[in-house]
């Protein structure tokens, strides 16, 4: 609303011209990236991990390696998410 409505974003002109209209879309581009990347990437590789049982069950016999090796890669995919909201912080500082 503040980059809008009560901003001085009022048209398209503003966000191709002007610097503030450029990182204010940058920002709004990579947060909806970000949301959707959370949604339908993390969130579905992180209940295939939580609903299979063959890693929970090998855990509980003391073979902790696959378990482990699921959640470092959901851990990666979900470092994607963290990187993201990094670049929306600097774009906010930087405004």
């Amino acid at each position: 609303m503040l980059g809008t409505i009560l901003g001085p974003i009022h048209s398209l002109d503003v966000i191709w011209n002007t610097t503030y209209g450029q990182i204010w879309l940058s920002a709004l581009l990579i947060g909806v990236f970000n949301l959707l990347w959370g949604v339908f990437v993390g969130y579905r590789e992180m209940m295939i991990i939580f609903t299979d049982d063959y890693f929970w069950k090998e855990a509980e016999k003391g073979n902790k390696s696959p378990l482990r090796r699921q959640l470092f890669r959901l851990a990666a995919l979900e470092s994607i998410e963290v990187v993201g909201f990094i670049v929306l912080i600097i774009l906010m500082v930087s405004i």
